[in-house]
């Protein structure tokens, strides 16, 4: 049985180590990533990015925001608020199911091979011991 052997692997394929994957992979490396779960998978947190993060990812994630906030409201103990209204939306909902797979589909378009269903039990760097 022959082994790949790869440049990279990536180990959990959210959005960083999708982004990641995606840029090595465009740089030419020879990339793995790896998930535990199977994509799209469900995730409870992490739902809310930024409108600097919107402007940073690699691909158009518009596809995915399915509510874009502008205005924040702040409550105090004592019954006090505090309403700041912008004019352009600042924060964006998304399921993260959908972003994550949307990234990790573009690291793949990118030369990075997804494999999920998969995860690291023992890992080993020469000159040092096994963990």
């Amino acid at each position: 049985m022959s082994r790949k052997v790869y440049d990279v692997v990536v180990v959990g394929a959210g959005p960083e180590g999708a982004n990641l994957g995606a840029k090595l992979g465009q740089a030419s490396f020879d990339v793995l990533l790896l998930d535990k779960a199977q994509l799209p998978r469900y995730k409870v947190c992490g739902g809310g990015v930024t409108k600097r993060a919107v402007l940073k990812m690699p691909v158009d994630i518009t596809s995915v925001i399915q509510q874009s906030i502008d205005t924040l409201e702040l409550a105090h103990k004592d019954g006090r608020r505090v309403v700041f209204k912008h004019k352009r939306p600042f924060l964006f909902y998304v399921m993260r199911e959908e972003l994550d797979f949307l990234l990790a589909k573009h690291a793949v378009a990118c030369g990075a091979e997804l494999k999920t269903g998969a995860y690291v039990k023992k890992s080993s760097f020469p000159g040092q011991p096994d963990r």
